[in-house]
């Protein structure tokens, strides 16, 4: 399964045709660990698009998620 990220504050053709794997997505947004260990604890536990959602509204704290994830259709 491929993944599209849609970043609603600065959309982007060319990075919003680009496709992911869910471990690259996970990367995407992976927090340094050093500077931000609470949000790296939180990010470690995602184990599925869910999860990864939940991160992204916790990462937002409390504002609106600005992250659409989509499937791409293979």
């Amino acid at each position: 399964m491929k993944y599209n990220i849609i970043d609603k504050r600065a959309r982007c053709v060319y990075g919003e045709l680009e496709e992911y794997t869910f471990d690259e997505l996970k990367a995407y947004f992976e927090p340094d660990k050093e500077e931000l260990p609470e949000y790296w604890e939180e990010w470690n536990k995602i184990k599925s698009l869910f999860d990864l959602e939940e991160y992204l509204d916790f990462e937002a704290g409390g504002m609106e998620n600005p992250y659409i994830i989509e499937e791409v259709e293979e």
